[in-house]
Formats: structure tokens, C-alpha cells, sequence
């Protein structure tokens, strides 16, 4: 009985340990998922149809195209999107209220699932159309695309005249 309850907490010690880069890519995608939602709801619904050129994609697209990559990128991670979802046809949402909760939702998956990516899976290898990289490098991928698409908002407000909540 003695060695059992040794074993148990050695695991218990070294299982604070694990997951650390599970943990830090969420609380890289928290930080962005709040700079993002209240960029969001800063920017006026009037202006979710303003995009900078022909063929580029709208404000509203811009948020709707994030929580599409959430949802693509943790598919490719073997976590299959919420039933109901449809990626196909998400950039078709209209009304900010309903573009922002589909944000919201999408970042709250994340924050669902990130976690139940194991530390021994980090290295499996995720195949995507332009490349093959782990899962570890996938969770990379899914900061750097929310970062990339955060800085593209904060772009289009300041075209706008906005100024980003974060900045008064």
C-alpha cells in the first residue's frame, strides 16, 4: 500500500509538469481571443461590410474566417467541430451579434479542447494541403492565425478611424 501511495504521488507531482505547451497556447489564444471580441465589439455594425479593396475579405468575414480557422485547425488536430457547425458556409453569418457569438464560441472550443491534446501527441504529424508539421507545431499555428487575422482588425478599424479598446 505504501509504494502505491508513492507512486500515486510522484504522478501527481509530475503531472503539473505536463501539458505546458497545451497551456500556453491557451492563454496565447485567450489573449488574442480578447483583443479580437472586443475589437469586434468596438467596430460599428455599419462598418463589419467595409473592406479596403475589391476581393478582400470584409470585417465581418475577417471575424467569421478566425472562427473558421479555430474549428479547421483542431479538426486537423483529430477533434471534430461542434454538430451544427458548417465551416462551408460560416462566412455567410450576417449581424454582428450573431458574428460575434460565433466567434465567441469558436474560441470557447478551443479553450474546451486544446487541453485533451496529450503531451505524447505532440509529435504526431498533422497533414494539411501545404504541409506536414506536429501538433505541437499546429498549436502554433492556430496563435499565429488568430494573431495574424488580430492584427489584420486592428488595421482595418485604425482605417476607420477607430481606435482599438486597448489603446485609449
Amino acid at each position: 500500500m505504501k509504494n502505491v501511495l508513492v507512486i500515486f504521488f510522484v504522478c501527481l507531482l509530475f503531472s503539473g509538469w505536463s501539458q505546458a505547451a497545451q497551456k500556453e497556447a491557451q492563454s496565447f489564444l485567450a489573449h488574442n481571443e480578447q483583443a479580437i471580441v472586443s475589437l469586434g465589439n468596438t467596430i460599428p455594425e455599419e462598418k463589419y461590410n467595409w473592406r479596403p479593396a475589391e476581393g478582400v475579405r470584409s470585417i465581418g468575414e475577417v471575424l467569421l474566417h478566425i472562427a473558421q480557422g479555430n474549428y479547421y485547425l483542431l479538426m486537423n488536430l483529430g477533434i471534430a467541430p461542434p454538430a451544427g457547425i458548417d465551416m462551408m458556409t460560416m462566412e455567410k453569418i450576417q449581424g454582428k451579434t450573431k458574428i460575434i457569438e460565433t466567434v465567441q464560441a469558436s474560441f470557447k472550443f478551443l479553450h474546451d479542447n486544446v487541453l485533451s491534446i496529450t503531451d505524447a501527441q505532440l509529435t504526431d504529424k498533422v497533414k494539411f494541403p501545404w504541409a506536414e508539421m506536429s501538433k505541437h507545431a499546429t498549436l502554433f499555428l492556430l496563435v499565429d492565425h488568430t494573431g495574424e487575422h488580430k492584427g489584420q482588425l486592428i488595421a482595418y478599424a485604425r482605417s476607420n478611424g477607430i481606435i482599438p479598446p486597448w489603446s485609449n
